[in-house]
């Protein structure tokens, strides 16, 4: 270990032991009452009940113990060793997500608002909660490794005594548990904040500090309280102005983070409205523009596309069909109105992020700029992919994230431009060069030009968008019109060895694909047919793809070569009967 190596942790073991002490302080001090937050609109709370019937029977049985600390995938137990001294080692075969997850109480919210009136599913979440204090106690174990974590963990305790708030004020020993145990959560995260040393905040600071008003506001009697409540306050809004471009997109590179961010701003916006507190105005309009970028991308089936990283993260609203009318629910309580109709078109040239709708057909084009202020640390090299829906099924797909800890092989193939469907020149030059030994930031990547087109007329939307780097210039050209999705892909270099590039295209295992012809393929899912035409021979194969995080599956992939420079076009339409078998 480097001498500023043996400083830093050193300097982290004494903040650790300066919080242990302030624990046992409290532990022997009369707890204040958890308030109940009602902050959340009615219709919101059903149609997250509603999401919780479903999870009920998952539910441990009376006296069941739960393993906290192992991971259920590899069998790796994290050790119960001062926080300070764990390490994670990247690519060993575990990974902590599904233990945080795990640990997360994440169903009892919903449970929670689906059965108010269940005394016995109380009394059984409080005791899983009890138990998980007592194995793991403040500052040891994987558990309290990660701020974020321990905030979203103390987010949705909060909530979940919102819901069973009867049965928790009719008990005197659960006011004192609870508080207890919220205000240790509450120190944790108020003094561990995740600011990068560049003073850069990221998602995980933005759940550090939502986290903390839910539990400054739940907890007014205890004497932090205040000093709780404006660090949270003060640093949320330090968030939305670092992470949110003028056009509303977040800067992490990645869409299904984008939307988990947003829950948190708009979570933090509707607390602060409640209790007669308010945001500034300048962090509205950016709320307001964050609603409208997944009020555009996401498809009628609720899918939302996974360009860049997608950990399946949540903070309170779940991802599945109910997502947009439930992200409706909360716009409308923080502004007052409804949203905005979805326009057919429209293009964010800042983000990179381009969407199209027509009847039943979704797309969505991006080519999105380096993340994190150039960090990169949940961009993928996808430069120019695609998304495409129709009739809120997804066809054209994101081969999706994997794992951040299990196979980095693994990792880095699913985020390199080969496993994605922009034209890819012959070449592979890379332009993205990912960490072998490291999930996340970069290591290095090359300057990248964006141009963006658009145009309209009668019968439809035509978007363009262009990438430079190096001695390549790739361009990608949607049009939406009379129903069908036309693609049309180019690539320009000015050097003499670059032969062609390919294009492929992950399509989810539900649909069927029959080659009709060397040009043409017919895809079928339950009643929806279409047909995918090329201008150049079609190959089909199989690859996986990951639907969700930490989760493989096979897909079809569609591919297709151009062998020199000149255009490739590809379309999909509906199928017209006469022209589809039965």
């Amino acid at each position: 270990m480097t001498p500023s190596g043996f400083l830093g942790l050193a300097g982290r073991i004494a903040e650790w032991i300066s919080f242990r002490r302030y624990c046992s302080r409290i532990s022997t001090r009369p707890s204040p009452p958890v308030e109940k937050i009602d902050y959340l609109p009615e219709r919101y709370l059903e149609q997250l009940a509603e999401h919780g019937h479903n999870q009920k029977t998952g539910l441990p049985a009376s006296g069941a113990e739960l393993d906290w600390h192992t991971d259920p995938v590899s069998g790796y137990r994290f050790p119960a060793i001062p926080y300070p001294l764990l390490r994670l080692r990247y690519g060993s075969g575990y990974d902590p997500k599904a233990v945080w997850q795990r640990s997360s109480f994440r169903e009892a919210v919903s449970m929670a608002a689906s059965c108010r009136d269940d005394d016995g599913l109380f009394g059984i979440w409080e005791r899983d909660v009890r138990r998980w204090a007592v194995m793991n106690p403040p500052g040891m174990g994987i558990n309290w490794l990660s701020p974020m974590e321990c905030a979203r963990r103390a987010f949705n305790v909060v909530l979940a005594v919102a819901s069973w708030s009867d049965y928790v004020q009719g008990n005197p020993a659960s006011v004192m548990f609870l508080g207890r145990f919220l205000a240790i959560h509450a120190e944790y995260v108020c003094r561990n904040p995740e600011i990068k040393g560049s003073g850069l905040t990221t998602n995980h600071t933005t759940a550090n500090y939502c986290g903390l008003l839910a539990l400054a506001i739940a907890l007014p009697g205890h004497p932090d309280s205040p000093r709780w409540l404006r660090s949270a306050i003060e640093g949320i809004e330090l968030c939305m102005e670092q992470q949110v471009m003028a056009d509303g997109m977040t800067f992490e590179g990645s869409l299904p983070y984008h939307f988990q961010v947003l829950d948190m701003f708009a979570h933090a916006a509707l607390m602060l409205k409640k209790t007669g507190l308010a945001m500034e105005e300048s962090y509205l309009e950016r709320l307001r523009m964050m609603f409208s970028v997944i009020f555009d991308v996401v498809d009628a089936g609720g899918n939302l596309p996974q360009l860049g990283d997608d950990d399946s993260g949540v903070w309170v609203t779940p991802r599945g069909p109910e997502m947009p009318s439930m992200m409706a629910t909360l716009y409308e309580s923080i502004f007052g109105e409804e949203p905005d109709r979805r326009p057919p078109f429209r293009s964010r040239p800042e983000s990179g992020i381009v969407t199209l709708r027509l009847g039943d057909l979704e797309a969505v084009l991006a080519a999105q700029p380096v993340g994190q202020q150039g960090l990169g640390g949940h961009n993928h090299e996808d430069l120019l992919q695609l998304c495409c829906s129709y009739s809120g099924r997804q066809l054209i797909v994101d081969p999706g994230t994997g794992s951040y800890n299990r196979d980095l092989g693994m990792r880095n193939r699913l985020r390199s431009m080969h496993a994605h469907n922009g034209p890819v020149p012959d070449a592979g030059l890379h332009y993205f060069s990912f960490h072998p030994s490291g999930p996340f930031d970069l290591e290095s990547w090359l300057p990248v030009q964006r141009h963006f087109t658009a145009s309209e007329d009668p019968r439809g939307f035509t978007a363009g968008v262009s990438v430079k780097y190096n001695d390549f210039e790739l361009g990608r050209s949607l049009r939406l019109v009379d129903g069908a999705l036309e693609v049309t892909d180019r690539m320009e270099s000015n050097d003499s060895a670059a032969a062609g590039f390919s294009v492929r295209l992950v399509i989810p295992s539900q649909w069927q694909l029959e080659q009709e012809s060397p040009r043409e393929l017919r895809l079928r899912w339950d009643q929806n047919r279409l047909v995918f035409s090329a201008s150049v021979p079609v190959e089909t194969g199989r690859t996986v793809r990951s639907p969700e995080y930490d989760s493989l599956e096979e897909a079809h992939l569609i591919i297709l070569h151009s062998d020199d420079c000149k255009l490739l076009s590809f379309s999909i339409a509906p199928c017209r009967s006469n022209d589809c078998r039965s």
